[in-house]
């Protein structure tokens, strides 16, 4: 959580972050803590009416006090643009790879004019670090196997 704020409290005025997180309780508690800043956050996930969707991402695009948006990576992880932001906080790794390029990708698009910048916080000596170790060992088998079935050039 530290790290995140940390983060958070570092990016420059004028930008805005999305904070991707697995678990609606540390998207709240990541509210509390940038609300005690006093920097503006709201949260996009799946308990949200269509309409409340549409409306927080139209305040995060729209309102220069809104600086922080936590989504669940499930909800938010695929099919929105979301160029307003260029800073991605990946708060929590998931155990698929491609979940987490999809959500890198929200901000990361035709229309981003600034350089998108990418953090993924591991707790140390967690099963973080292990879900990090499954991902590279499942990145590494889907290569290998990509490799032998690769067609030899035409």
């Amino acid at each position: 959580m530290r790290a995140v704020i940390d983060i958070i409290k570092g990016v420059p005025e004028g930008q805005k972050v999305l904070v991707f997180c697995c678990f609606r309780d540390t998207m709240d508690l990541l509210e509390i803590q940038t609300k005690k800043l006093a920097i503006g956050v709201d949260q996009y996930h799946g308990g949200l009416s269509t309409k409340q969707r549409t409306t927080v991402l139209d305040s995060f695009a729209s309102d220069l006090r809104m600086k922080v948006l936590l989504m669940s990576i499930d909800a938010g992880g695929v099919g929105l643009n979301i160029t307003a932001a260029n800073h991605v906080i990946l708060a929590n790794p998931w155990w698929n790879c491609p979940k987490e390029a999809q959500a890198i990708s929200r901000c990361h698009r035709f229309g981003q004019d600034k350089t998108v910048i990418v953090y993924k916080v591991i707790t140390q000596d967690s099963v973080e670090t292990d879900i990090v170790k499954y991902q590279r060992e499942k990145k590494d088998i889907v290569e290998n196997v990509l490799d032998l079935i690769a067609l030899p050039p035409v």
